[in-house]
């Protein structure tokens, strides 16, 4: 066991009006005209006995993976971190800059590279600035009020963690905070980082330079509550305020007690995970004709514009089964340890609750504490919903197979039965190493 220090950075990458489109909805037919809110990422890098793990979270919907490599290319030549000690996470806000997740709102790579050049300047920032000090894990008493399961399922996770680094003297330095997000309050043309934007601005009142590092959960079946009832304005600073109440409250009631001694491990592999088989290949022809016939007897522009991608999906699935290819992916799984207590499983996906508290239950058995176990979503990489084995029954966007699907948005094939173990077993397969 060992000592640490740890260091935080914070950077505006906020894009210029009509330098980007936005990513999230696959309906607008142009880029963002505005800027509503700043666009951050922020930097938690933590150091013990030579070897440092690096904690980034950007407000983006999340990351494909040529951007991902981009920005972890930039910051192993700037600051000499390697990928598998760096987590890339996404707040998953749907009004920032497009980054490759909906593989039809196109992404302006002149932007990214300027702004891996920037997120990367941040981490070696993060890293000069580490100091001396200790982590104090807490599950906050006020959860989140306003979110609901918005396909009616049972499970909704109202909860926020934190993380809270303070130097030897007790000065707080910067914050780890997690909860189950789905930032769709604002869908309008205008850049935002949504209610965690709100929350930043908020904890920047109260808490002035010290950076909050949002990790985002399992989200992908949350939704903002009354969202189609209630006015944007009112509801993002509803939720924001809520979520940084949360973490206010907190760190208010943290014991000072925080740990000492540390054991950081860090393991990363890509995993192979299996997806829905192809169909016939004269299935696809099928498909592909009906769908063009829908286009053109459209002639409202946004159906075109959702029409297209799934003509392009399916075109993508009709040529892989020609070509007798596997519909299996490659995912990054990634495990952080920072204790014996703690413990960061980062999901290369849009993580569903019952999937986020299987895993949660398997490392408490583990020994983790459940205040210290932080199952993220959007991480790395984004590839598609992770459909849960108990929905199929259900059937849903998160499971694919008829237009619009979520899969199809990301140009990946259908999840499969097979899809949500192989992601879980992964990840538990790292936890054991980093035991």
């Amino acid at each position: 066991m060992a000592k640490i220090r740890c260091g935080f950075a914070q950077c505006d990458i906020t894009p210029a009006p009509y330098e980007t489109f936005q990513d999230g909805y696959g309906s607008r037919l142009g880029p963002a005209t505005a800027i509503r809110d700043k666009i951050y990422a922020k930097v938690c890098s933590v150091e013990s006995c030579g070897d440092r793990i690096v904690f980034i979270s950007v407000d983006v919907c999340g990351f494909d993976p040529q951007l991902s490599e981009v920005i972890k290319d930039a910051i192993k030549y700037y600051a000499g971190v390697t990928e598998d000690k760096v987590a890339l996470c996404a707040t998953h806000t749907h009004t920032g800059p497009a980054c490759g997740v909906l593989e039809s709102c196109p992404k302006n790579m002149i932007y990214w590279y300027r702004s891996a050049e920037t997120i990367a300047k941040a981490v070696k920032t993060a890293m000069d600035n580490e100091t001396d000090g200790a982590f104090e894990f807490k599950l906050c008493d006020k959860p989140l009020e306003t979110i609901y399961n918005r396909v009616g399922r049972q499970y909704c996770d109202h909860r926020v963690r934190i993380a809270v680094f303070t130097d030897t003297e007790k000065n707080i330095k910067g914050v780890i905070a997690h909860g189950a997000s789905h930032p769709t309050v604002l869908g309008d043309m205008m850049f935002s980082a949504d209610y965690p934007g709100i929350m930043t601005r908020n904890m920047g009142v109260d808490y002035p330079g010290v950076p909050v590092v949002y990790l985002n959960g399992r989200g992908g079946d949350t939704n903002p509550l009354h969202r189609e009832k209630l006015p944007a304005d009112y509801l993002v600073n509803k939720l924001g305020t809520e979520l940084s109440d949360s973490i206010k409250d907190g760190i208010e009631k943290l014991s000072g007690n925080p740990t000492e001694d540390y054991d950081i491990k860090s393991a990363y592999n890509m995993e192979t995970i299996p997806r829905k088989a192809f169909l016939p290949v004269e299935d696809y022809e099928a498909l592909i004709e009906a769908e063009y016939k829908k286009y053109f007897e459209s002639t409202n522009p946004v159906t075109k514009r959702c029409v297209f991608p799934e003509i392009e999906w399916l075109k993508m699935c009709r040529d892989l089964a020609k070509e007798g290819k596997d519909s299996s992916i490659k995912a990054p799984l990634q495990v952080f340890k920072l204790n014996n207590d703690a413990i960061f499983a980062f999901i290369p996906f849009e993580l569903l609750c019952v999937t986020g508290n299987t895993i949660e239950e398997k490392l408490v058995e583990m020994g983790y504490k459940r205040e210290s176990v932080f199952v993220i979503g959007y991480a790395n990489q984004v590839l598609s919903y992770l459909a849960a084995v108990e929905h199929f029954d259900k059937g849903g966007y998160d499971i694919g197979g008829a237009f619009g699907a979520a899969s199809h948005w990301y140009k990946l094939p259908d999840c499969s039965k097979e899809t949500e173990g192989a992601v879980i077993d992964g990840i538990m397969k790292l936890a054991e190493q980093v035991k």
